[in-house]
Protein backbone atom coordinates (compact mmCIF):
# COMPACT_ATOMS: atom_id res chain seq x y z
CA UNK A 1 0.00 0.00 0.00
CA UNK A 2 0.98 3.88 -0.84
CA UNK A 3 0.45 6.44 1.37
CA UNK A 4 1.65 9.81 2.59
CA UNK A 5 3.61 10.42 5.45
CA UNK A 6 4.83 13.18 7.61
CA UNK A 7 5.09 16.30 5.40
CA UNK A 8 7.15 20.20 6.02
CA UNK A 9 7.18 23.27 4.64
CA UNK A 10 4.17 25.57 3.52
CA UNK A 11 0.89 23.85 2.55
CA UNK A 12 1.08 23.93 -1.03
CA UNK A 13 4.39 21.82 -0.48
CA UNK A 14 2.14 19.27 1.88
CA UNK A 15 -0.65 19.39 -0.86
CA UNK A 16 1.88 18.46 -3.92
CA UNK A 17 3.28 15.63 -2.44
CA UNK A 18 -0.19 14.05 -1.49
CA UNK A 19 -1.51 14.84 -5.20
CA UNK A 20 1.39 12.79 -6.49
CA UNK A 21 1.03 10.17 -3.99
CA UNK A 22 -2.27 9.76 -4.76
CA UNK A 23 -1.60 9.56 -8.49
CA UNK A 24 0.52 6.92 -7.91
CA UNK A 25 -1.79 4.64 -6.14
CA UNK A 26 -3.37 4.60 -9.65
CA UNK A 27 -0.90 2.55 -10.78
CA UNK A 28 2.42 2.65 -12.25
CA UNK A 29 1.25 2.89 -16.23
CA UNK A 30 -0.91 5.59 -15.52
CA UNK A 31 2.37 7.22 -13.28
CA UNK A 32 4.31 7.12 -16.33
CA UNK A 33 2.02 8.19 -18.45
CA UNK A 34 1.50 11.39 -16.81
CA UNK A 35 5.31 12.18 -16.22
CA UNK A 36 5.60 11.90 -20.37
CA UNK A 37 3.52 15.03 -20.42
CA UNK A 38 4.94 16.70 -17.50
CA UNK A 39 8.52 16.34 -17.64
CA UNK A 40 9.81 19.29 -15.95
CA UNK A 41 7.15 19.09 -13.13
CA UNK A 42 8.95 19.56 -9.77
CA UNK A 43 8.52 16.08 -7.64
CA UNK A 44 8.67 16.92 -4.55
CA UNK A 45 8.37 13.15 -2.19
CA UNK A 46 11.15 14.97 0.73
CA UNK A 47 10.12 12.45 3.74
CA UNK A 48 6.94 10.67 1.50
CA UNK A 49 6.70 7.07 3.46
CA UNK A 50 6.76 4.18 0.97
CA UNK A 51 8.05 1.77 2.47
CA UNK A 52 7.18 -1.82 0.63
CA UNK A 53 5.81 -0.08 -1.79
CA UNK A 54 5.76 -1.73 -5.43
CA UNK A 55 7.32 0.86 -7.73
CA UNK A 56 9.04 -1.47 -10.61
CA UNK A 57 9.78 0.58 -13.92
CA UNK A 58 8.33 3.70 -12.29
CA UNK A 59 9.45 7.09 -13.68
CA UNK A 60 11.02 9.38 -10.76
CA UNK A 61 14.07 10.71 -12.84
CA UNK A 62 14.98 13.74 -10.98
CA UNK A 63 12.35 13.72 -8.47
CA UNK A 64 13.01 14.84 -4.49
CA UNK A 65 13.12 12.13 -1.92
CA UNK A 66 15.58 13.38 0.38
CA UNK A 67 15.18 11.73 3.26
CA UNK A 68 12.03 9.52 2.12
CA UNK A 69 11.13 5.92 3.18
CA UNK A 70 12.05 3.38 1.08
CA UNK A 71 12.80 0.49 2.65
CA UNK A 72 12.38 -2.68 1.14
CA UNK A 73 10.50 -1.00 -2.09
CA UNK A 74 10.22 -2.88 -5.25
CA UNK A 75 12.18 -0.47 -7.50
CA UNK A 76 13.66 -2.46 -10.21
CA UNK A 77 14.25 -1.13 -13.48
CA UNK A 78 13.64 2.22 -12.34
CA UNK A 79 14.27 5.40 -13.93
CA UNK A 80 15.91 6.80 -11.34
CA UNK A 81 18.11 9.06 -13.33
CA UNK A 82 19.06 12.69 -11.66
CA UNK A 83 17.18 12.02 -8.53
CA UNK A 84 17.81 13.55 -4.88
CA UNK A 85 17.82 10.57 -2.27
CA UNK A 86 19.55 12.41 -0.32
CA UNK A 87 19.67 10.43 3.61
CA UNK A 88 17.13 8.43 2.08
CA UNK A 89 15.76 5.26 3.44
CA UNK A 90 16.59 1.87 0.92
CA UNK A 91 17.27 -0.98 3.55
CA UNK A 92 16.32 -4.12 1.55
CA UNK A 93 14.89 -2.32 -0.96
CA UNK A 94 14.88 -3.80 -4.73
CA UNK A 95 16.82 -1.99 -7.33
CA UNK A 96 17.79 -4.32 -9.55
CA UNK A 97 18.64 -2.98 -13.04
CA UNK A 98 17.83 0.92 -12.20
CA UNK A 99 18.80 3.48 -13.78
CA UNK A 100 20.52 5.89 -10.89
CA UNK A 101 22.95 7.94 -13.11
CA UNK A 102 24.00 10.59 -11.77
CA UNK A 103 21.89 10.61 -8.57
CA UNK A 104 22.61 12.07 -5.45
CA UNK A 105 22.57 9.37 -2.94
CA UNK A 106 25.08 10.79 -0.28
CA UNK A 107 24.26 9.53 2.96
CA UNK A 108 21.70 7.48 1.61
CA UNK A 109 20.99 4.05 3.61
CA UNK A 110 21.40 1.19 0.74
CA UNK A 111 21.82 -1.80 3.73
CA UNK A 112 21.08 -5.23 2.34
CA UNK A 113 19.64 -3.45 -0.73
CA UNK A 114 19.44 -5.56 -4.33
CA UNK A 115 21.38 -3.30 -6.61
CA UNK A 116 22.49 -6.36 -9.18
CA UNK A 117 23.02 -4.71 -12.56
CA UNK A 118 21.75 -1.29 -11.59
CA UNK A 119 23.43 1.93 -13.55
CA UNK A 120 25.25 4.08 -10.90
CA UNK A 121 27.29 6.00 -13.27
CA UNK A 122 28.08 9.03 -12.03
CA UNK A 123 26.31 8.73 -8.80
CA UNK A 124 27.29 10.30 -5.48
CA UNK A 125 27.38 8.11 -2.79
CA UNK A 126 29.93 9.71 -0.51
CA UNK A 127 29.33 8.80 3.17
CA UNK A 128 26.38 6.32 2.00
CA UNK A 129 25.26 3.08 3.96
CA UNK A 130 25.88 0.29 1.70
CA UNK A 131 26.84 -2.79 4.30
CA UNK A 132 25.73 -6.14 2.47
CA UNK A 133 24.46 -4.76 -0.86
CA UNK A 134 24.16 -6.57 -3.48
CA UNK A 135 26.15 -4.54 -6.02
CA UNK A 136 26.87 -7.91 -8.31
CA UNK A 137 27.85 -6.41 -12.31
CA UNK A 138 26.73 -2.83 -10.80
CA UNK A 139 28.21 0.32 -13.37
CA UNK A 140 29.84 2.41 -10.66
CA UNK A 141 32.17 4.60 -13.05
CA UNK A 142 33.01 8.00 -11.78
CA UNK A 143 31.03 7.25 -8.80
CA UNK A 144 31.69 9.25 -5.33
CA UNK A 145 32.22 6.62 -2.92
CA UNK A 146 34.09 8.42 -0.55
CA UNK A 147 33.77 6.87 3.43
CA UNK A 148 30.92 4.83 1.93
CA UNK A 149 30.23 2.03 4.24
CA UNK A 150 30.51 -1.19 1.88
CA UNK A 151 31.16 -4.15 4.50
CA UNK A 152 30.77 -7.25 3.20
CA UNK A 153 29.02 -5.85 -0.03
CA UNK A 154 29.13 -7.76 -3.03
CA UNK A 155 30.49 -5.93 -5.87
CA UNK A 156 32.27 -8.99 -7.95
CA UNK A 157 32.50 -7.97 -11.88
CA UNK A 158 31.24 -4.15 -10.80
CA UNK A 159 33.13 -1.93 -13.13
CA UNK A 160 34.22 0.93 -10.78
CA UNK A 161 36.52 2.76 -13.23
CA UNK A 162 37.16 6.03 -12.01
CA UNK A 163 35.17 5.77 -8.91
CA UNK A 164 36.25 7.54 -5.39
CA UNK A 165 36.50 4.98 -2.86
CA UNK A 166 38.91 7.04 -0.37
CA UNK A 167 38.82 6.40 3.08
CA UNK A 168 35.74 4.02 2.05
CA UNK A 169 35.40 0.48 4.30
CA UNK A 170 34.91 -2.36 2.37
CA UNK A 171 35.85 -4.88 4.81
CA UNK A 172 34.96 -8.31 3.80
CA UNK A 173 33.66 -6.72 0.34
CA UNK A 174 33.63 -9.27 -2.74
CA UNK A 175 35.86 -7.51 -5.24
CA UNK A 176 36.41 -10.78 -7.44
CA UNK A 177 36.60 -9.41 -11.25
CA UNK A 178 35.74 -6.01 -10.63
CA UNK A 179 37.36 -3.33 -12.60
CA UNK A 180 39.22 -0.49 -10.63
CA UNK A 181 41.07 0.90 -13.27
CA UNK A 182 42.06 4.68 -12.33
CA UNK A 183 40.15 4.31 -9.23
CA UNK A 184 41.04 6.38 -5.57
CA UNK A 185 41.38 3.81 -2.66
CA UNK A 186 43.21 6.26 -0.63
CA UNK A 187 43.46 4.98 2.87
CA UNK A 188 40.33 2.85 2.23
CA UNK A 189 40.04 -0.28 4.49
CA UNK A 190 40.05 -3.40 2.75
CA UNK A 191 40.30 -6.13 5.58
CA UNK A 192 39.72 -9.48 4.49
CA UNK A 193 38.65 -8.08 0.71
CA UNK A 194 38.30 -10.55 -1.94
CA UNK A 195 39.99 -9.23 -4.41
CA UNK A 196 40.81 -12.65 -7.15
CA UNK A 197 40.74 -11.33 -10.68
CA UNK A 198 40.28 -8.14 -9.87
CA UNK A 199 42.14 -5.10 -12.03
CA UNK A 200 43.49 -2.42 -9.76
CA UNK A 201 45.37 -1.29 -13.04
CA UNK A 202 46.53 2.44 -11.93
CA UNK A 203 44.88 2.51 -9.04
CA UNK A 204 45.84 5.04 -5.84
CA UNK A 205 46.51 2.38 -2.98
CA UNK A 206 48.09 4.75 -0.81
CA UNK A 207 47.18 3.81 3.29
CA UNK A 208 44.80 0.36 2.36
CA UNK A 209 44.72 -1.30 5.33
CA UNK A 210 45.05 -4.96 3.59
CA UNK A 211 44.81 -7.41 7.01
CA UNK A 212 43.71 -11.28 5.49
CA UNK A 213 42.83 -9.55 2.03
CA UNK A 214 42.74 -12.54 -0.73
CA UNK A 215 44.15 -11.71 -3.89
CA UNK A 216 45.61 -14.29 -6.59
CA UNK A 217 48.20 -14.23 -9.33
CA UNK A 218 45.51 -12.67 -11.54
CA UNK A 219 44.81 -9.96 -9.17
CA UNK A 220 46.53 -6.80 -11.81
CA UNK A 221 48.49 -4.05 -9.82
CA UNK A 222 49.90 -2.53 -13.00
CA UNK A 223 51.13 0.74 -13.00
CA UNK A 224 49.46 1.55 -9.56
CA UNK A 225 50.44 4.56 -7.06
CA UNK A 226 51.04 3.05 -3.77
CA UNK A 227 53.11 4.87 -1.31
CA UNK A 228 52.82 2.85 1.85
CA UNK A 229 49.85 0.72 3.69
CA UNK A 230 49.02 -0.67 6.51
CA UNK A 231 49.23 -4.59 7.11
CA UNK A 232 46.75 -4.68 9.72
CA UNK A 233 44.12 -2.89 11.71
CA UNK A 234 43.18 -1.91 15.17
CA UNK A 235 40.11 -2.38 16.91
CA UNK A 236 40.42 -0.74 19.93
CA UNK A 237 42.14 2.46 18.07
CA UNK A 238 39.49 2.08 15.36
CA UNK A 239 42.50 2.75 12.77
CA UNK A 240 44.67 0.51 10.32
CA UNK A 241 48.44 0.00 12.29
CA UNK A 242 52.14 -1.29 11.16
CA UNK A 243 52.81 0.84 8.71
CA UNK A 244 55.02 -0.29 5.33
CA UNK A 245 57.15 0.64 4.76
CA UNK A 246 58.01 1.96 8.65
CA UNK A 247 59.42 5.14 7.93
CA UNK A 248 60.41 5.87 4.52
CA UNK A 249 57.36 5.86 0.97
CA UNK A 250 57.75 2.77 -1.78
CA UNK A 251 60.05 4.01 -4.92
CA UNK A 252 57.45 4.31 -7.88
CA UNK A 253 56.96 0.37 -9.13
CA UNK A 254 57.96 -0.84 -5.77
CA UNK A 255 54.71 -2.00 -3.81
CA UNK A 256 53.58 -4.19 -7.31
CA UNK A 257 57.06 -6.33 -7.40
CA UNK A 258 56.19 -7.07 -3.26
CA UNK A 259 53.02 -7.71 -3.97
CA UNK A 260 54.07 -10.09 -6.99
CA UNK A 261 56.66 -11.84 -4.54
CA UNK A 262 53.69 -12.50 -2.01
CA UNK A 263 51.99 -14.40 -4.26
CA UNK A 264 54.81 -16.86 -4.73
CA UNK A 265 54.79 -17.28 -0.87
CA UNK A 266 53.22 -17.38 1.77
CA UNK A 267 53.49 -14.94 4.51
CA UNK A 268 52.53 -15.48 8.47
CA UNK A 269 52.54 -12.09 9.64
CA UNK A 270 53.01 -12.10 13.82
CA UNK A 271 52.27 -8.84 14.68
CA UNK A 272 52.88 -8.77 18.84
CA UNK A 273 55.64 -11.41 18.50
CA UNK A 274 56.04 -14.92 18.82
CA UNK A 275 56.94 -18.05 20.70
CA UNK A 276 59.44 -19.46 18.92
CA UNK A 277 58.44 -22.85 20.46
CA UNK A 278 54.98 -23.29 19.24
CA UNK A 279 56.04 -22.20 16.12
CA UNK A 280 58.29 -24.60 15.27
CA UNK A 281 56.33 -27.70 16.47
CA UNK A 282 53.45 -26.50 14.16
CA UNK A 283 55.87 -25.92 11.64
CA UNK A 284 57.08 -29.27 11.35
CA UNK A 285 52.68 -30.57 11.68
CA UNK A 286 52.32 -28.42 8.81
CA UNK A 287 55.04 -29.83 6.91
CA UNK A 288 53.61 -32.99 7.85
CA UNK A 289 50.14 -32.60 6.95
CA UNK A 290 51.52 -31.03 3.16
CA UNK A 291 53.97 -33.17 2.90
CA UNK A 292 54.06 -33.14 -1.14
CA UNK A 293 53.89 -28.96 -1.00
CA UNK A 294 57.67 -29.19 -0.18
CA UNK A 295 56.84 -26.21 2.31
CA UNK A 296 60.20 -24.60 3.75
CA UNK A 297 61.11 -21.62 5.17
CA UNK A 298 62.45 -18.57 2.79
CA UNK A 299 62.85 -15.63 5.54
CA UNK A 300 62.14 -14.12 8.82
CA UNK A 301 61.78 -10.88 8.85
CA UNK A 302 61.45 -8.11 11.53
CA UNK A 303 58.89 -5.08 11.05
CA UNK A 304 58.94 -3.34 14.72
CA UNK A 305 57.03 -5.64 17.29
CA UNK A 306 55.72 -7.62 14.39
CA UNK A 307 57.63 -10.59 12.76
CA UNK A 308 57.14 -12.05 9.55
CA UNK A 309 57.76 -15.57 8.11
CA UNK A 310 57.94 -16.02 4.66
CA UNK A 311 57.27 -20.04 3.73
CA UNK A 312 58.47 -20.99 0.53
CA UNK A 313 56.25 -23.85 -1.31
CA UNK A 314 55.21 -25.52 -4.49
CA UNK A 315 53.67 -22.93 -7.36
CA UNK A 316 50.49 -25.15 -7.95
CA UNK A 317 49.85 -25.65 -4.21
CA UNK A 318 46.64 -23.81 -1.97
CA UNK A 319 48.44 -21.43 -0.18
CA UNK A 320 44.90 -19.88 1.37
CA UNK A 321 44.83 -23.50 2.88
CA UNK A 322 48.70 -23.96 4.15
CA UNK A 323 48.41 -20.38 5.03
CA UNK A 324 44.87 -21.10 7.48
CA UNK A 325 46.39 -24.23 8.42
CA UNK A 326 49.77 -22.62 9.40
CA UNK A 327 47.59 -20.06 12.07
CA UNK A 328 45.36 -22.83 13.29
CA UNK A 329 48.15 -25.48 14.40
CA UNK A 330 50.23 -22.14 15.60
CA UNK A 331 47.31 -21.27 17.64
CA UNK A 332 46.62 -24.88 19.20
CA UNK A 333 50.49 -25.06 20.27
CA UNK A 334 50.25 -21.94 21.68
CA UNK A 335 47.20 -22.53 24.16
CA UNK A 336 48.87 -25.45 24.93
CA UNK A 337 52.28 -24.15 25.77
CA UNK A 338 50.75 -21.28 27.86
CA UNK A 339 48.59 -24.05 29.89
CA UNK A 340 52.10 -25.39 30.75
CA UNK A 341 54.39 -22.12 31.01
CA UNK A 342 51.54 -20.66 33.85
CA UNK A 343 51.46 -24.03 35.85
CA UNK A 344 55.58 -23.66 35.39
CA UNK A 345 55.59 -19.96 36.67
CA UNK A 346 53.37 -20.87 39.40
CA UNK A 347 55.77 -23.40 41.07
CA UNK A 348 58.76 -21.44 40.14
CA UNK A 349 57.98 -18.73 41.96
CA UNK A 350 56.19 -20.45 45.26
CA UNK A 351 60.03 -21.67 45.53
CA UNK A 352 61.91 -18.62 44.91
CA UNK A 353 59.19 -17.09 47.61
CA UNK A 354 60.53 -19.51 50.36
CA UNK A 355 64.28 -19.40 49.10
CA UNK A 356 63.75 -15.54 49.71
CA UNK A 357 61.59 -16.00 53.47
CA UNK A 358 64.38 -18.50 54.96
CA UNK A 359 67.38 -16.56 53.33
CA UNK A 360 68.55 -13.60 55.70
CA UNK A 361 71.91 -13.75 53.69
CA UNK A 362 73.07 -14.23 50.54
CA UNK A 363 75.29 -17.64 52.11
CA UNK A 364 72.53 -19.17 53.23
CA UNK A 365 70.93 -18.65 49.98
CA UNK A 366 73.83 -20.18 48.40
CA UNK A 367 73.68 -23.13 51.13
CA UNK A 368 69.70 -24.03 49.60
CA UNK A 369 70.91 -23.00 46.16
CA UNK A 370 73.18 -26.56 46.45
CA UNK A 371 70.07 -28.86 47.98
CA UNK A 372 67.88 -27.50 45.62
CA UNK A 373 69.48 -25.54 42.32
CA UNK A 374 67.09 -22.97 40.91
CA UNK A 375 68.90 -21.99 38.27
CA UNK A 376 66.92 -21.70 35.07
CA UNK A 377 68.58 -22.89 31.82
CA UNK A 378 68.42 -20.63 28.48
CA UNK A 379 66.24 -23.27 26.54
CA UNK A 380 63.68 -23.37 29.66
CA UNK A 381 63.51 -19.31 29.49
CA UNK A 382 63.27 -19.24 26.05
CA UNK A 383 60.33 -21.56 26.21
CA UNK A 384 58.74 -19.48 28.18
CA UNK A 385 58.22 -16.39 25.70
CA UNK A 386 54.78 -16.09 25.36
CA UNK A 387 53.07 -15.11 21.93
CA UNK A 388 51.78 -11.37 23.18
CA UNK A 389 55.58 -10.74 24.31
CA UNK A 390 56.54 -7.90 21.97
CA UNK A 391 60.38 -8.80 21.25
CA UNK A 392 62.74 -5.56 21.52
CA UNK A 393 65.41 -6.20 19.89
CA UNK A 394 66.94 -5.83 16.21
CA UNK A 395 67.79 -10.47 15.45
CA UNK A 396 66.02 -13.18 16.33
CA UNK A 397 68.89 -15.10 15.12
CA UNK A 398 69.72 -18.11 13.32
CA UNK A 399 66.81 -20.90 12.28
CA UNK A 400 66.85 -23.78 10.69
CA UNK A 401 63.28 -25.43 8.37
CA UNK A 402 64.29 -29.04 8.29
CA UNK A 403 66.07 -29.04 12.25
CA UNK A 404 63.87 -26.32 13.84
CA UNK A 405 66.75 -25.46 15.68
CA UNK A 406 66.52 -21.28 16.86
CA UNK A 407 69.22 -18.91 18.83
CA UNK A 408 67.15 -16.92 21.24
CA UNK A 409 69.34 -15.99 23.47
CA UNK A 410 68.79 -12.12 22.50
CA UNK A 411 65.08 -13.10 22.03
CA UNK A 412 64.68 -14.09 25.76
CA UNK A 413 66.10 -11.05 26.93
CA UNK A 414 63.63 -8.94 24.76
CA UNK A 415 60.78 -10.51 26.17
CA UNK A 416 62.17 -10.10 29.73
CA UNK A 417 62.89 -6.21 29.60
CA UNK A 418 60.08 -4.93 31.11
CA UNK A 419 61.16 -7.40 34.58
CA UNK A 420 64.59 -6.48 33.53
CA UNK A 421 63.70 -2.79 33.79
CA UNK A 422 62.28 -3.16 37.00
CA UNK A 423 65.32 -5.51 38.35
CA UNK A 424 68.21 -2.78 37.51
CA UNK A 425 65.90 0.18 39.42
CA UNK A 426 65.86 -2.23 42.15
CA UNK A 427 69.68 -2.65 41.70
CA UNK A 428 70.56 0.92 41.22
CA UNK A 429 69.05 1.98 44.60
CA UNK A 430 70.08 -0.69 46.67
CA UNK A 431 73.59 0.20 44.91
CA UNK A 432 73.52 3.09 46.79
CA UNK A 433 74.07 1.29 50.27
CA UNK A 434 77.46 -0.53 49.09
CA UNK A 435 80.51 1.13 50.77
CA UNK A 436 81.92 4.32 49.11
CA UNK A 437 85.81 2.31 48.65
CA UNK A 438 83.42 -0.02 46.32
CA UNK A 439 81.23 2.78 44.23
CA UNK A 440 83.78 3.60 41.53
CA UNK A 441 84.24 -0.58 40.31
CA UNK A 442 80.69 -1.09 40.90
CA UNK A 443 79.61 2.29 38.87
CA UNK A 444 81.57 0.97 35.75
CA UNK A 445 80.75 -2.14 35.80
CA UNK A 446 77.15 -1.83 36.34
CA UNK A 447 77.04 1.00 33.65
CA UNK A 448 78.29 -1.56 31.06
CA UNK A 449 75.65 -3.75 31.78
CA UNK A 450 72.93 -1.95 31.36
CA UNK A 451 74.59 -0.49 28.30
CA UNK A 452 75.22 -3.97 27.04
CA UNK A 453 71.19 -4.73 27.94
CA UNK A 454 70.13 -1.60 25.85
CA UNK A 455 72.23 -2.27 22.94
CA UNK A 456 71.51 -5.88 20.86
CA UNK A 457 74.56 -5.40 19.21
CA UNK A 458 76.67 -5.13 22.41
CA UNK A 459 74.02 -8.16 23.95
CA UNK A 460 76.14 -10.88 23.74
CA UNK A 461 75.99 -13.92 26.41
CA UNK A 462 79.93 -13.44 26.92
CA UNK A 463 79.75 -9.98 27.56
CA UNK A 464 76.98 -10.01 30.31
CA UNK A 465 78.30 -12.69 32.11
CA UNK A 466 81.58 -11.09 32.58
CA UNK A 467 79.63 -7.84 33.74
CA UNK A 468 77.52 -9.73 36.26
CA UNK A 469 80.59 -11.96 37.82
CA UNK A 470 82.30 -8.70 37.88
CA UNK A 471 79.68 -7.07 40.28
CA UNK A 472 78.98 -10.43 41.80
CA UNK A 473 82.92 -10.16 42.93
CA UNK A 474 81.79 -6.95 44.16
CA UNK A 475 79.36 -8.22 46.26
CA UNK A 476 80.94 -11.00 47.61
CA UNK A 477 83.80 -8.97 48.65
CA UNK A 478 81.37 -6.66 50.93
CA UNK A 479 78.51 -8.95 51.96
CA UNK A 480 79.19 -10.15 55.01
CA UNK A 481 77.60 -7.75 57.66
CA UNK A 482 76.93 -4.73 55.72
CA UNK A 483 73.52 -3.60 55.49
CA UNK A 484 72.23 -3.26 51.87
CA UNK A 485 74.28 -5.69 50.67
CA UNK A 486 72.28 -8.78 50.52
CA UNK A 487 69.09 -6.95 48.86
CA UNK A 488 71.62 -5.80 45.79
CA UNK A 489 72.63 -9.48 45.70
CA UNK A 490 69.52 -11.39 45.87
CA UNK A 491 68.21 -8.60 42.94
CA UNK A 492 71.30 -9.64 41.08
CA UNK A 493 70.71 -13.77 41.13
CA UNK A 494 67.22 -12.61 39.67
CA UNK A 495 68.76 -10.28 37.17
CA UNK A 496 71.22 -13.23 35.82
CA UNK A 497 68.14 -15.44 35.45
CA UNK A 498 66.49 -12.73 33.33
CA UNK A 499 69.51 -12.26 31.36
CA UNK A 500 69.97 -15.67 30.77
CA UNK A 501 73.19 -16.34 32.82
CA UNK A 502 72.24 -17.37 35.99
CA UNK A 503 74.86 -17.63 39.08
CA UNK A 504 74.63 -21.27 39.57
CA UNK A 505 75.62 -23.57 42.54
CA UNK A 506 79.64 -24.35 40.03
CA UNK A 507 80.17 -21.08 39.32
CA UNK A 508 79.70 -19.67 42.97
CA UNK A 509 81.82 -22.43 44.52
CA UNK A 510 84.54 -20.87 41.96
CA UNK A 511 84.57 -17.77 44.40
CA UNK A 512 85.89 -18.72 48.04
CA UNK A 513 84.53 -15.31 49.23
CA UNK A 514 81.44 -16.68 48.99
CA UNK A 515 81.79 -19.82 50.75
CA UNK A 516 83.14 -18.12 54.28
CA UNK A 517 81.09 -18.16 57.14
CA UNK A 518 80.08 -14.53 57.86
CA UNK A 519 81.68 -13.02 61.05
CA UNK A 520 78.83 -12.07 63.62
CA UNK A 521 78.61 -8.73 65.34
Amino acid sequence: MIYSGETRGKDYAAMTNQVLVELLKRGIGVWNSWREENLYENLDFRRVQLSGSYLSEVDFSHANFEIAYLSSAKLSCANLEGINLNRAYLGGADLYSANLRGANLIRANFNDAHLKEADLTNANLSGAHLRGANLLNANLSGALLSRANLENADLSYANLENADLSYANLENADLSHANLKNADLSSTHLKRVIALDTSFLKSTLTGICIQDWNININTNFDDVICEYFFRSYNPDLTQPSNRHPLSRNFDPGEFAILIKMSLETIDLIFVDGIDWQAFLQSFQDLRSQFSEQEIAIQAIEKKGTAFVVRLETRPEADKNAIEAKAKELYSGKLLRMEQKYKSDLLAKESEIAIYKKQSAVLLEIVKLQATRPIAVEATAVAEKATNQTKIKDSTIGAMHSGSGNITNFSQAIGSNLHEITKIIKKLKKSAKNIPEEYQEDLSEDFDDLVDAINNSEKRTEKRLRKRIMALWAIVCAIAVGVAGATDFSNNLVDLAQKLNVPLTVEVIKQNPHVLQEPNQP
